[in-house]
C-alpha cells in the first residue's frame, strides 16, 4: 500500500487602515463586516480616495462600499473597503 504526504498550509494576513483626519472617523457596526469599523460621510470619503462625492456613491449604490444609515438619513461609510 502506497503511503502518503500530506502538507498544511496555513496563510495568515493582516490588514491596517490609517484614517486620517481620525476626528473625522468614528466606530461603527458595519453589518456586512460583522465587526465595529471606523466609518466616514461620503465626503470624507471621497477626500482619502481623492475622488468625488459622486463615485463614492456610486460604488455603494453598486455594492462595492458597505455603509450604514443613521436614523436621521446620514450615511456612513465603512473604511475597510476604501482604496486609500
Amino acid at each position: 500500500m502506497e503511503s502518503r504526504k500530506r502538507a498544511i498550509v496555513t496563510v495568515e494576513t493582516r490588514s491596517v487602515s490609517v484614517i486620517r483626519p481620525a476626528s473625522e472617523a468614528i466606530e461603527l457596526w458595519c453589518q456586512d463586516c460583522a465587526a465595529i469599523v471606523p466609518m466616514v460621510t461620503p465626503e470624507c470619503a471621497a477626500q482619502l480616495e481623492r475622488t468625488t462625492v459622486r463615485a463614492v456613491y456610486r460604488r455603494v449604490e453598486q455594492g462595492a462600499l458597505h455603509y450604514e444609515e443613521s436614523d436621521n438619513g446620514q450615511l456612513m461609510i465603512c473604511c475597510r473597503l476604501l482604496v486609500l
